[in-house]
């Protein structure tokens, strides 16, 4: 004899609350993200597709650092001296290179690095 087994529905309400118990530090960071943005266009609204880019450009190395940081610490590692000597070269280097051309803003960033 086949028996046949109902598979249990799980409710709607079941499956959104795992996804945000799951999801939800993530959804909160682009919540802030939206916010921050929102925030910046209502405290300047000329701020265009020129400040974006800037913005975007500014904030690659401080990315790249915290990918790298995060290759540390999942292979189970911790090195807190990754964040702090990103901003101290940010901040030399923008001292260094302030009011300056192209060639000694160059040579500059080849120093601090």
């Amino acid at each position: 004899m086949a028996s046949a087994v109902a598979a249990a529905v799980r409710p709607s309400n079941v499956r959104l609350g795992r996804a945000i118990r799951r999801y939800g530090w993530t959804g909160a960071v682009y919540a802030l993200f939206a916010a921050l943005m929102v925030t910046t266009v209502l405290i300047k609204p000329d701020y265009g597709a020129f400040e974006w880019n800037t913005l975007t450009l500014a904030a690659l190395p401080l990315a790249f650092a915290a990918a790298a940081q995060t290759m540390v610490v999942l292979s189970g590692g911790i090195d807190l001296s990754v964040g702090p000597l990103m901003a101290l070269a940010n901040v030399l280097a923008l001292r260094a290179m302030l009011g300056h051309d192209l060639n000694y803003s160059l040579g500059v960033a080849l120093i601090v690095l």
